[in-house]
């Protein structure tokens, strides 16, 4: 888990021998904390509240859509937040002008919801980043309070005055054992969220994300590859990256094992798509890559600094047949005169070319990951292929759907 490597690194114990080369000066390393800003979705729920479907609620919601107020425009649960020192805070526009609430993480423990996930699976737009209250917190999380006062009145106004106030400190009690969720559209953005949040929640405010690292990681040392790395002779041909892809490939490309391991990673990930609402139990079945392997070409290194962010640029070409067998229930629904029926599906999805620039990177620590995405959608020839069902399916709604949902799928992977 990354919480692990942030927290218990500050406990490993330093290796022995000389941290830096004695004629290599220190380097200016720049890790300071820093302000984050951005929008996200915030409640204090996990799942979203139940839709009100009256007719009333249906109309704000449309008048609220088309209002020229920010305000009123805003999506539910969408804030502006800012993460400053020790403090998240909440806005209602990018102005800053009317702080909602204002959160001291000190008060609070980061974790990944839901938890007990593999590490592969923490980042993703189904999970959120959950602020847990600690023990006897209450008192460090502080709403804003905006607009006039009261005035003070006399008699039973009193009397009632201190019964509200005394109504309102039970709900904020209630309200600061509630944890918060935090979603974040993105998930590269969602693990610096978490990291940044983790780091605030943790350390002193002003501490360098980089200092609990030092056992483990020293910017001298990433200097000096940085420094070197022009030494070394430029080979821009990947004629030999190529050909030891395409060694290894045809190692594994026919084994039941890389079939298996493909199946189970579509399975996983079919599970969390939003599939078209006439398509259910859909199951991969059989999958095959060809007996072509991809070629890279045209390396570029983007990126490479002392506090370890690396990244990279490649085009990545493939020509050939990746074949995925896929098993569906279509549910045809023609209107309330027409009796609906189900139709079994069984559809080859062929993948025969895709051409794209590829970015690869690694973020500093204590990011774990190497994360890479097409720059922009790449030229993708996809064709969904009937190949037995109840009844002869050439309907086109169907099979575009599906190309469609494709082609979303791999869209969602742009940096």
């Amino acid at each position: 888990m990354p919480n692990r490597v942030l927290r218990n690194a500050a406990t490993t114990t330093t290796p022995k021998g000389p941290s830096e080369p004695a004629n290599e000066p220190p380097c200016d390393v720049n890790d300071l904390p820093r302000t984050r800003k951005g929008w996200l979705t915030v409640r204090r729920t996990f799942e979203e509240s139940a839709y009100d479907g009256s007719y009333v609620t249906l109309v704000k919601s449309y008048l609220d859509s088309r209002s020229k107020d920010p305000k009123r425009s805003r999506p539910k649960d969408m804030w502006y937040v800012v993460l400053k020192g020790k403090v998240m805070y909440l806005y209602e526009d990018e102005g800053m002008t009317d702080c909602e609430v204002a959160v001291e993480l000190g008060g609070h423990d980061v974790v990944i919801y839901p938890e007990g996930l593999l590490d592969g699976e923490l980042f993703t737009r189904r999970n959120a980043i959950c602020l847990r209250p600690r023990s006897k917190s209450a008192e460090k999380s502080v709403p804003s309070v905006s607009g006039e006062q009261s005035e003070k009145a006399d008699g039973d106004q009193a009397r009632k005055q201190e019964q509200d106030e005394k109504s309102k400190e039970l709900a904020q009690e209630e309200a600061f054992v509630a944890p918060w969720f935090i979603f974040v559209r993105s998930c590269v953005d969602m693990e610096d969220w978490y990291l940044a949040l983790v780091h605030a929640s943790d350390r002193p405010s002003g501490t360098p994300t980089l200092s609990p690292l030092k056992p483990v990681f020293l910017p001298s040392e990433m200097n000096y590859l940085v420094a070197t790395l022009d030494e070394q002779p430029d080979v821009i041909p990947m004629r030999w990256f190529n050909a030891l892809l395409g060694r290894v490939f045809y190692s594994f490309y026919r084994t039941q094992m890389l079939e298996s391991y493909i199946i189970s990673r579509l399975m996983k990930k079919l599970s969390k798509v939003k599939r078209p609402a006439f398509l259910v139990d859909v199951a991969v079945t059989q999958f095959s890559v060809g007996n072509k392997a991809p070629t890279f070409s045209k390396p570029m290194l983007k990126e490479l600094t002392k506090e370890g962010d690396a990244s990279l640029e490649v085009g990545l070409l493939y020509k050939g047949e990746i074949r995925a067998t896929v098993e569906a229930t279509a549910m045809i629904n023609l209107g309330a005169h027409f009796k609906s029926y189900n139709v079994k599906l069984v559809m080859a999805v062929v993948l025969r070319e895709i051409e794209g620039n590829l970015l690869v990177k690694v973020k500093r620590p204590p990011s774990s990951r190497i994360w890479y995405a097409f720059t922009k959608p790449p030229r993708m020839v996809v064709n969904v292929e009937p190949i037995v069902s109840d009844r002869q399916i050439t309907w086109s709604m169907i099979l575009n759907t599906i190309e469609t949902k494709i082609e979303e799928i791999v869209s969602g992977h742009l940096k």
